[in-house]
Protein backbone atom coordinates (compact mmCIF):
# COMPACT_ATOMS: atom_id res chain seq x y z
CA UNK A 1 0.00 0.00 0.00
CA UNK A 2 1.80 3.28 -0.99
CA UNK A 3 1.74 6.41 1.44
CA UNK A 4 -2.13 7.65 0.60
CA UNK A 5 -3.75 4.35 1.37
CA UNK A 6 -5.36 3.93 -2.66
CA UNK A 7 -4.85 0.77 -3.61
CA UNK A 8 -2.81 -0.06 -6.85
CA UNK A 9 -2.91 3.81 -8.23
CA UNK A 10 1.06 4.40 -7.07
CA UNK A 11 1.98 6.14 -9.62
CA UNK A 12 -0.78 9.04 -9.80
CA UNK A 13 -0.37 9.13 -5.54
CA UNK A 14 3.66 9.59 -6.58
CA UNK A 15 3.16 12.53 -8.95
CA UNK A 16 0.27 13.87 -7.02
CA UNK A 17 2.75 13.70 -3.67
CA UNK A 18 5.71 15.46 -5.58
CA UNK A 19 3.48 18.20 -6.62
CA UNK A 20 2.17 18.80 -2.93
CA UNK A 21 5.85 18.22 -1.69
CA UNK A 22 7.25 21.24 -4.77
CA UNK A 23 3.96 23.85 -4.54
CA UNK A 24 3.84 22.74 -8.48
CA UNK A 25 -0.12 21.81 -8.26
CA UNK A 26 -2.07 22.30 -11.50
CA UNK A 27 -5.48 24.15 -10.93
CA UNK A 28 -7.30 21.43 -11.87
CA UNK A 29 -7.37 17.74 -12.12
CA UNK A 30 -9.69 15.53 -14.33
CA UNK A 31 -9.60 11.96 -12.47
CA UNK A 32 -11.09 8.86 -14.44
CA UNK A 33 -11.72 5.78 -14.16
CA UNK A 34 -14.74 3.09 -13.54
CA UNK A 35 -16.34 3.49 -10.40
CA UNK A 36 -14.59 1.64 -7.68
CA UNK A 37 -11.28 1.82 -8.56
CA UNK A 38 -10.26 4.70 -6.28
CA UNK A 39 -10.58 8.20 -7.60
CA UNK A 40 -13.03 9.83 -4.87
CA UNK A 41 -10.17 8.46 -2.02
CA UNK A 42 -7.40 10.10 -4.61
CA UNK A 43 -9.50 13.34 -4.71
CA UNK A 44 -9.58 13.22 -0.87
CA UNK A 45 -6.02 12.08 -0.33
CA UNK A 46 -5.19 14.98 -2.60
CA UNK A 47 -6.98 17.74 -0.46
CA UNK A 48 -5.48 15.97 2.66
CA UNK A 49 -1.78 16.58 1.58
CA UNK A 50 -2.74 19.73 1.16
CA UNK A 51 -3.87 20.55 4.54
CA UNK A 52 -2.46 18.21 6.95
CA UNK A 53 -1.09 20.01 10.05
CA UNK A 54 1.19 17.72 11.00
CA UNK A 55 2.50 15.61 7.67
CA UNK A 56 4.31 12.59 8.38
CA UNK A 57 6.56 13.59 5.40
CA UNK A 58 6.28 16.46 2.38
CA UNK A 59 3.34 15.46 1.01
CA UNK A 60 1.87 12.44 2.96
CA UNK A 61 -1.05 13.56 4.91
CA UNK A 62 -1.29 11.53 9.00
CA UNK A 63 -5.05 10.57 8.28
CA UNK A 64 -5.63 10.88 11.80
CA UNK A 65 -5.63 14.27 12.74
CA UNK A 66 -8.85 16.53 13.37
CA UNK A 67 -8.43 18.39 9.74
CA UNK A 68 -7.83 15.02 7.83
CA UNK A 69 -10.59 13.09 9.38
CA UNK A 70 -12.65 16.48 8.63
CA UNK A 71 -11.66 16.37 4.85
CA UNK A 72 -12.64 12.51 4.74
CA UNK A 73 -15.89 13.68 6.31
CA UNK A 74 -16.89 16.30 3.96
CA UNK A 75 -16.95 18.78 6.96
CA UNK A 76 -13.99 20.77 5.60
CA UNK A 77 -14.44 24.44 5.43
CA UNK A 78 -12.19 25.20 2.60
CA UNK A 79 -14.04 22.27 0.42
CA UNK A 80 -16.57 22.08 -1.34
CA UNK A 81 -18.31 18.51 -2.85
CA UNK A 82 -20.88 18.86 -6.17
CA UNK A 83 -22.83 16.02 -6.90
CA UNK A 84 -25.88 15.45 -9.06
CA UNK A 85 -28.52 16.10 -6.23
CA UNK A 86 -30.99 13.18 -5.19
CA UNK A 87 -34.01 12.74 -7.79
CA UNK A 88 -32.17 14.99 -10.28
CA UNK A 89 -30.38 13.94 -13.24
CA UNK A 90 -28.20 16.11 -13.97
CA UNK A 91 -25.50 18.41 -11.90
CA UNK A 92 -27.60 22.24 -12.46
CA UNK A 93 -25.89 25.64 -13.34
CA UNK A 94 -27.25 26.43 -10.26
CA UNK A 95 -24.58 24.21 -8.19
CA UNK A 96 -21.51 25.58 -10.35
CA UNK A 97 -22.85 28.96 -9.72
CA UNK A 98 -22.76 28.49 -5.95
CA UNK A 99 -19.36 27.23 -6.30
CA UNK A 100 -17.86 29.64 -8.14
CA UNK A 101 -19.23 32.17 -5.28
CA UNK A 102 -17.38 29.98 -3.10
CA UNK A 103 -14.11 30.10 -5.11
CA UNK A 104 -14.61 34.08 -4.11
CA UNK A 105 -14.15 33.76 -1.02
CA UNK A 106 -10.68 33.23 0.55
CA UNK A 107 -9.48 30.58 2.06
CA UNK A 108 -10.42 30.44 5.75
CA UNK A 109 -8.38 27.78 7.23
CA UNK A 110 -6.19 26.78 4.62
CA UNK A 111 -4.15 27.89 1.69
CA UNK A 112 -6.51 26.49 -0.84
CA UNK A 113 -10.09 26.07 -1.31
CA UNK A 114 -11.09 23.15 -3.01
CA UNK A 115 -14.05 22.12 -5.22
CA UNK A 116 -14.94 18.02 -5.71
CA UNK A 117 -16.88 17.84 -8.58
CA UNK A 118 -18.24 14.00 -8.58
CA UNK A 119 -19.63 12.62 -11.68
CA UNK A 120 -18.82 15.58 -13.23
CA UNK A 121 -20.05 13.82 -16.69
CA UNK A 122 -23.78 14.24 -15.06
CA UNK A 123 -23.54 17.80 -15.98
CA UNK A 124 -25.56 19.34 -18.57
CA UNK A 125 -24.55 21.51 -21.34
CA UNK A 126 -25.41 25.02 -19.13
CA UNK A 127 -23.69 23.23 -16.47
CA UNK A 128 -20.36 23.08 -18.09
CA UNK A 129 -20.11 26.10 -19.96
CA UNK A 130 -20.51 27.98 -16.29
CA UNK A 131 -17.64 25.62 -15.27
CA UNK A 132 -15.44 26.41 -18.12
CA UNK A 133 -15.54 30.18 -17.31
CA UNK A 134 -14.77 29.10 -13.32
CA UNK A 135 -11.94 27.46 -14.91
CA UNK A 136 -10.83 30.33 -16.69
CA UNK A 137 -11.10 32.93 -14.31
CA UNK A 138 -10.65 30.67 -11.16
CA UNK A 139 -8.01 32.64 -7.94
CA UNK A 140 -4.53 31.36 -7.27
CA UNK A 141 -5.73 29.73 -4.38
CA UNK A 142 -8.12 27.34 -5.90
CA UNK A 143 -7.77 23.76 -6.86
CA UNK A 144 -10.56 22.06 -8.74
CA UNK A 145 -10.21 18.24 -8.82
CA UNK A 146 -13.01 16.87 -11.72
CA UNK A 147 -14.29 12.87 -11.52
CA UNK A 148 -15.78 10.88 -14.50
CA UNK A 149 -15.61 7.30 -16.08
CA UNK A 150 -13.74 8.74 -18.70
CA UNK A 151 -12.34 11.70 -21.04
CA UNK A 152 -15.49 11.05 -23.36
CA UNK A 153 -17.83 11.99 -21.30
CA UNK A 154 -15.95 15.86 -20.56
CA UNK A 155 -16.13 18.28 -23.34
CA UNK A 156 -12.68 19.50 -24.79
CA UNK A 157 -13.17 22.76 -23.54
CA UNK A 158 -12.82 21.13 -20.13
CA UNK A 159 -10.75 18.69 -20.85
CA UNK A 160 -8.10 21.23 -22.10
CA UNK A 161 -7.94 22.80 -19.18
CA UNK A 162 -7.26 20.01 -16.50
CA UNK A 163 -4.22 17.88 -15.96
CA UNK A 164 -5.74 13.95 -16.72
CA UNK A 165 -4.85 11.40 -14.54
CA UNK A 166 -6.32 7.97 -15.64
CA UNK A 167 -6.92 5.67 -12.60
CA UNK A 168 -7.06 2.32 -14.24
CA UNK A 169 -8.46 -1.32 -12.85
CA UNK A 170 -5.96 -3.58 -10.70
CA UNK A 171 -5.06 -6.97 -11.50
CA UNK A 172 -6.51 -10.17 -10.38
CA UNK A 173 -3.32 -10.98 -8.00
CA UNK A 174 -3.32 -7.35 -7.21
CA UNK A 175 -7.30 -7.09 -6.11
CA UNK A 176 -6.82 -10.70 -4.20
CA UNK A 177 -3.80 -9.38 -2.44
CA UNK A 178 -6.46 -5.74 -0.98
CA UNK A 179 -9.39 -7.93 -0.28
CA UNK A 180 -6.96 -9.99 2.04
CA UNK A 181 -6.01 -7.01 3.65
CA UNK A 182 -9.92 -6.37 4.40
CA UNK A 183 -10.37 -9.61 6.09
CA UNK A 184 -11.85 -11.70 2.98
CA UNK A 185 -10.23 -15.68 3.06
CA UNK A 186 -11.10 -18.71 1.21
CA UNK A 187 -13.88 -18.99 -1.69
CA UNK A 188 -15.26 -16.03 -1.03
CA UNK A 189 -11.92 -13.91 -1.82
CA UNK A 190 -10.90 -16.29 -5.24
CA UNK A 191 -14.68 -14.72 -6.57
CA UNK A 192 -14.68 -11.19 -5.36
CA UNK A 193 -11.01 -10.99 -7.00
CA UNK A 194 -12.48 -12.38 -10.30
CA UNK A 195 -15.83 -10.47 -9.75
CA UNK A 196 -14.29 -7.30 -8.81
CA UNK A 197 -13.23 -6.31 -12.06
CA UNK A 198 -10.11 -5.01 -10.91
CA UNK A 199 -12.14 -2.14 -9.29
CA UNK A 200 -11.14 -2.44 -5.40
CA UNK A 201 -14.13 -0.51 -4.05
CA UNK A 202 -16.63 -2.45 -6.06
CA UNK A 203 -14.80 -5.69 -4.82
CA UNK A 204 -15.87 -4.43 -1.08
CA UNK A 205 -19.21 -3.79 -1.91
CA UNK A 206 -19.70 -7.15 -3.08
CA UNK A 207 -18.41 -8.68 0.04
CA UNK A 208 -21.45 -7.44 2.03
CA UNK A 209 -24.04 -10.08 4.04
CA UNK A 210 -26.43 -11.30 1.73
CA UNK A 211 -25.07 -8.47 -0.92
CA UNK A 212 -28.53 -7.37 -3.67
CA UNK A 213 -25.27 -7.34 -6.35
CA UNK A 214 -24.35 -11.00 -5.91
CA UNK A 215 -28.04 -12.73 -5.30
CA UNK A 216 -29.08 -10.52 -8.50
CA UNK A 217 -25.97 -12.13 -10.38
CA UNK A 218 -26.27 -15.01 -9.85
CA UNK A 219 -29.98 -14.91 -10.64
CA UNK A 220 -29.22 -13.43 -14.45
CA UNK A 221 -26.67 -16.03 -14.68
CA UNK A 222 -28.92 -19.15 -14.24
CA UNK A 223 -31.33 -17.08 -16.35
CA UNK A 224 -28.80 -17.10 -19.25
CA UNK A 225 -27.96 -20.84 -18.91
CA UNK A 226 -31.83 -22.16 -18.91
CA UNK A 227 -32.26 -19.73 -22.06
CA UNK A 228 -29.70 -21.64 -24.38
CA UNK A 229 -32.54 -24.57 -24.28
CA UNK A 230 -35.39 -23.32 -24.26
CA UNK A 231 -37.74 -22.74 -27.37
CA UNK A 232 -38.52 -19.13 -28.40
CA UNK A 233 -41.93 -18.89 -27.19
CA UNK A 234 -40.58 -19.46 -23.98
CA UNK A 235 -37.97 -16.92 -24.22
CA UNK A 236 -40.44 -14.38 -25.72
CA UNK A 237 -42.34 -14.64 -22.43
CA UNK A 238 -38.93 -14.02 -20.21
CA UNK A 239 -38.25 -10.89 -22.50
CA UNK A 240 -42.04 -9.85 -21.61
CA UNK A 241 -41.79 -10.58 -17.92
CA UNK A 242 -37.80 -8.95 -17.83
CA UNK A 243 -39.49 -5.89 -19.27
CA UNK A 244 -42.15 -6.06 -17.02
CA UNK A 245 -40.01 -5.78 -13.98
CA UNK A 246 -37.61 -3.63 -15.90
CA UNK A 247 -40.65 -0.77 -16.59
CA UNK A 248 -42.53 -1.04 -12.88
CA UNK A 249 -38.97 -0.42 -11.04
CA UNK A 250 -38.01 2.40 -12.98
CA UNK A 251 -41.98 3.52 -12.10
CA UNK A 252 -41.70 3.44 -8.44
CA UNK A 253 -38.05 4.94 -8.51
CA UNK A 254 -40.09 8.03 -10.32
CA UNK A 255 -42.64 8.41 -8.24
CA UNK A 256 -40.71 8.57 -5.05
CA UNK A 257 -37.77 10.26 -6.68
CA UNK A 258 -40.51 12.86 -8.05
CA UNK A 259 -42.44 13.40 -4.50
CA UNK A 260 -38.84 14.08 -2.90
CA UNK A 261 -38.40 16.95 -5.43
CA UNK A 262 -42.15 18.41 -4.70
CA UNK A 263 -40.23 18.76 -1.23
CA UNK A 264 -37.36 20.58 -2.48
CA UNK A 265 -36.20 24.06 -1.71
CA UNK A 266 -35.30 25.13 -5.18
CA UNK A 267 -32.97 27.52 -3.96
CA UNK A 268 -31.01 25.62 -1.18
CA UNK A 269 -28.63 23.34 -3.23
CA UNK A 270 -26.16 22.69 -0.85
CA UNK A 271 -28.49 20.98 1.33
CA UNK A 272 -28.03 17.08 0.96
CA UNK A 273 -31.27 14.76 0.11
CA UNK A 274 -31.51 11.58 1.53
CA UNK A 275 -32.38 9.06 -1.82
CA UNK A 276 -32.62 5.51 -1.25
CA UNK A 277 -29.44 4.11 -3.69
CA UNK A 278 -31.46 1.06 -5.31
CA UNK A 279 -34.11 3.53 -6.27
CA UNK A 280 -32.28 5.96 -7.88
CA UNK A 281 -29.49 2.85 -9.79
CA UNK A 282 -33.09 1.17 -11.16
CA UNK A 283 -33.65 4.90 -12.41
CA UNK A 284 -30.62 5.59 -14.39
CA UNK A 285 -29.40 1.74 -14.75
CA UNK A 286 -32.11 -0.27 -15.08
CA UNK A 287 -33.01 -4.11 -14.74
CA UNK A 288 -32.41 -4.54 -18.63
CA UNK A 289 -28.98 -2.68 -18.51
CA UNK A 290 -27.56 -4.67 -15.66
CA UNK A 291 -29.02 -7.85 -16.87
CA UNK A 292 -26.95 -7.23 -19.91
CA UNK A 293 -23.63 -6.13 -18.74
CA UNK A 294 -23.95 -9.36 -16.27
CA UNK A 295 -24.75 -11.67 -19.78
CA UNK A 296 -21.82 -9.61 -21.53
CA UNK A 297 -19.55 -11.42 -18.62
CA UNK A 298 -21.08 -14.85 -19.26
CA UNK A 299 -20.52 -14.58 -23.13
CA UNK A 300 -16.71 -13.25 -22.31
CA UNK A 301 -15.80 -16.07 -19.96
CA UNK A 302 -17.35 -18.43 -22.86
CA UNK A 303 -15.37 -16.65 -25.45
CA UNK A 304 -12.24 -16.86 -23.27
CA UNK A 305 -12.62 -20.51 -23.45
CA UNK A 306 -13.30 -21.53 -26.87
CA UNK A 307 -9.98 -19.23 -28.10
CA UNK A 308 -8.25 -21.39 -25.48
CA UNK A 309 -6.74 -17.47 -23.75
CA UNK A 310 -4.47 -17.59 -20.93
CA UNK A 311 -7.07 -14.84 -19.35
CA UNK A 312 -9.36 -16.10 -16.04
CA UNK A 313 -12.65 -15.97 -16.95
CA UNK A 314 -14.84 -13.82 -14.25
CA UNK A 315 -17.31 -15.98 -13.19
CA UNK A 316 -15.69 -18.61 -12.09
CA UNK A 317 -18.27 -20.06 -9.80
CA UNK A 318 -19.65 -21.14 -12.84
CA UNK A 319 -17.06 -22.17 -14.63
CA UNK A 320 -18.61 -26.14 -15.44
CA UNK A 321 -21.69 -24.77 -17.04
CA UNK A 322 -19.52 -21.96 -18.97
CA UNK A 323 -16.79 -24.50 -20.46
CA UNK A 324 -19.95 -27.16 -21.21
CA UNK A 325 -21.35 -24.49 -23.52
CA UNK A 326 -17.70 -23.27 -25.29
CA UNK A 327 -17.95 -26.80 -26.14
CA UNK A 328 -20.90 -26.76 -28.05
CA UNK A 329 -20.39 -23.08 -29.62
CA UNK A 330 -18.15 -21.79 -32.66
CA UNK A 331 -16.18 -18.64 -31.99
CA UNK A 332 -18.31 -16.93 -34.80
CA UNK A 333 -21.75 -18.04 -32.88
CA UNK A 334 -20.04 -16.66 -29.73
CA UNK A 335 -18.86 -13.24 -30.91
CA UNK A 336 -22.24 -13.02 -32.78
CA UNK A 337 -23.80 -13.32 -29.62
CA UNK A 338 -21.38 -10.44 -27.95
CA UNK A 339 -22.02 -8.36 -30.33
CA UNK A 340 -25.58 -8.34 -30.17
CA UNK A 341 -25.76 -7.61 -26.29
CA UNK A 342 -22.90 -4.47 -26.87
CA UNK A 343 -25.67 -3.19 -29.85
CA UNK A 344 -28.49 -3.57 -27.14
CA UNK A 345 -26.58 -1.67 -24.52
CA UNK A 346 -25.95 1.23 -26.82
CA UNK A 347 -29.57 1.09 -28.13
CA UNK A 348 -30.88 1.32 -24.35
CA UNK A 349 -29.35 4.85 -24.56
CA UNK A 350 -31.60 5.55 -27.23
CA UNK A 351 -34.89 4.89 -25.98
CA UNK A 352 -35.85 2.09 -28.43
CA UNK A 353 -38.94 -0.33 -27.61
CA UNK A 354 -37.55 -2.14 -24.40
CA UNK A 355 -39.61 -5.23 -25.70
CA UNK A 356 -38.66 -5.51 -29.28
CA UNK A 357 -34.63 -4.96 -28.07
CA UNK A 358 -35.02 -7.96 -25.71
CA UNK A 359 -37.06 -10.11 -28.56
CA UNK A 360 -34.22 -9.38 -31.08
CA UNK A 361 -31.71 -10.28 -28.76
CA UNK A 362 -33.62 -13.99 -27.76
CA UNK A 363 -33.53 -14.68 -31.67
CA UNK A 364 -29.66 -14.05 -31.46
CA UNK A 365 -28.88 -16.44 -28.46
CA UNK A 366 -28.15 -19.81 -29.90
CA UNK A 367 -30.14 -22.63 -28.75
CA UNK A 368 -27.97 -25.42 -26.75
CA UNK A 369 -29.18 -28.35 -25.43
CA UNK A 370 -27.66 -28.68 -21.46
Amino acid sequence: MNTWQVFGQDWAVELLQKKVGSHSLHHAYLVTGPDGVGRRTMAIRLVQALNCPTPLSPGVPCLTCRICKQIEEGKFFDLMTIQRLGGKTEILIEQVREATRFLSLKPFISTHKVLLFLDIQNANESSFNALLKTLEEAPDYALMVLIANNTDQVPLTILSRCEVLRLRPVSIPQLSEFLTSEGVKGEKLTLLSHLGEGRPGYALNLNTPDSELLVFRMEKLKDMHQLLSQRYSERFSYAENLVGIDYKAREQARKKLAQIQKNFKKQDFSKEIEVNPEEEENLEEGILRKTFRIWLTYWRDVLLITTGSKVEITNIDCAGEIELIAGKLDRSTIIKVISSLETALLRLDHNVNSRLLVEVLMLDIPRVKV
